[in-house]
Order: C-alpha cells, then sequence, then structure tokens
C-alpha cells in the first residue's frame, strides 16, 4: 500500500468526486493532466518502474464498450475509474469444475476460493486477455485448440458492471467491467494445469452441485462469488450440466 499524506488524499477526494458525477469514466485530456500531476508526487515517482501503478489500463463506459482512453492501475484505483477485467471459469470432460485457492501472499482475499482465473484486461480485447489469464494463472493455454472443446466458448456470455464498496483505508476504489466466460477444456489441458503465478495458491476441482455449495461459504473471492454463478448457470441451461 503507497503512503499518502492527508493533503494528496484530500487532492485525490476532489478528483474522485468529479469521476463519480461523470459516470466514473473522464477523457484522455484531462486523464493525461490528472495523471501528469499525481506522478509528479514523490510517493508514485520513487515506485519502481515495473509496479503495478504504472501499468496501463483501458478505461469503459457503462455499456462495456472502451472509451478511447488510457489510465495508470493505480489511478483507475485512487479515482474510481471504469476498467475491465475478465473472470473465466474452466470445466473438464468429467464435468468438473475448476477452482483456485489464492494464495497466501496476496494482499486481496489472501487463501480465498476463487474462480478458474480472473484479471485485468488492461489494453488487450476481452478474449484475449482470458486467454493469457488462463496460461499465466493456472497454464492452460486456450490460443491451442487441442485444449479446448469450442472455439465458441472464448465468447463473453456475461457482461456487467461491478462496483465493489470502497477500501477508503487503503485509498483504493473500485468500479470495472466484467466479462464472465465459461470454458470447457479437453483432458490434455487439464493434465497440464498447475498454477504458474504468485495469486494463484494451488487448483482445485469440484462437482457442479459441491461448487453451488461452495459459493455459500465466507472465504470466497469475488469473482467466485458474483461470476460464478453466471458460468455455472450458463453451464446447467445451455449445456445441460445438471
Amino acid at each position: 500500500m503507497i503512503s499518502l499524506t492527508q493533503k494528496q488524499r484530500d487532492r485525490l477526494a476532489v478528483l474522485r468526486r468529479h469521476v463519480i458525477k461523470n459516470d466514473h469514466v473522464l477523457k484522455g485530456e484531462e486523464i493525461a493532466d490528472i495523471q501528469e500531476e499525481v506522478t509528479s508526487w514523490p510517493v508514485v515517482g520513487d515506485l519502481p518502474p515495473d509496479h503495478d501503478f504504472f501499468e496501463k489500463l483501458d478505461l469503459y463506459e457503462s455499456d462495456g464498450s472502451k472509451n478511447g482512453t488510457q489510465c495508470l492501475r493505480g489511478l483507475c484505483h485512487w479515482l474510481w475509474l471504469r476498467h475491465a477485467c475478465v473472470h473465466g471459469m474452466l470445466f473438464t470432460p468429467g464435468r468438473l469444475v475448476v477452482l483456485q485457492q489464492r494464495s497466501e501472499i496476496v494482499s486481496d482475499s489472501p487463501g480465498y476460493l476463487d474462480i478458474s482465473f480472473a484479471g485485468h484486461t488492461g489494453t488487450k480485447n476481452p478474449q484475449q486477455a482470458a486467454r493469457s489469464e488462463a496460461y499465466e494463472e493456472v497454464n492452460v493455454d486456450l490460443e491451442d485448440a487441442n485444449n479446448l472443446i469450442s472455439e465458441g466458448d472464448l465468447t463473453p456470455l456475461k457482461i456487467y458492471n461491478y462496483i465493489e464498496p470502497p477500501r477508503s483505508d487503503e485509498e483504493f476504489y473500485n468500479v470495472e467491467i466484467r466479462f464472465v466466460f465459461a470454458v470447457r477444456i479437453s483432458g490434455l489441458a487439464v493434465g497440464g494445469m498447475f498454477p504458474r503465478d504468485r495469486e494463484a495458491g494451488s487448483i482445485l476441482m469440484a462437482t457442479m452441485s459441491e461448487t453451488w455449495n461452495l459459493l455459500r461459504t465466507h472465504k470466497i473471492a469475488s469473482a467466485l462469488r458474483f461470476s460464478g454463478p453466471e458460468a455455472l448457470y450458463f453451464a446447467m441451461k445451455e449445456w445441460d450440466w445438471i
């Protein structure tokens, strides 16, 4: 967490009120001016160049379309700017649901049960981001047709807006367009799965009914809690997986 002065926090609060009035999105020139101001703060300028704060994210309108502007990830979360993420549920040939146990070392929902893969789209389109996150988190290469049952599964089944309750003590404000995927993978893909990055602690598989029951437990990450039911219901309705 980046330590801010009270003056900096007050300045962000002013900017955030402006963002809220503009439906959580701003245009390019205005974003450029704000980024120039904030990145001049020593607390930001002293961050290493590869810090997550500096990742570029596309900004989105509430209808799920890009507004043509990019913003730094850290600033998106400070100002409550709408960006996009992908949430993907993987399903095995044996009709099992692939779930992820988040690592204990991450700051957000450590040790919580989560959807198969999830992450910011950054500047990629949702399909590209889904492929990237599946590979980076659980080592499933969705570019390889041998790992897929159907290419059609790489079309989002649901797109929705999500506003997370503010974590004002952390200066963290999150509003997202979420693209949800349900993807049937082959036995070959299942055999090659393992947690690749620091966010994924372990991988487990559960039946449909077990997964529905798990959604009632306390330690469930946001992606699984809100997007998980959409993917599960889609599998029941479209694939007849009861």
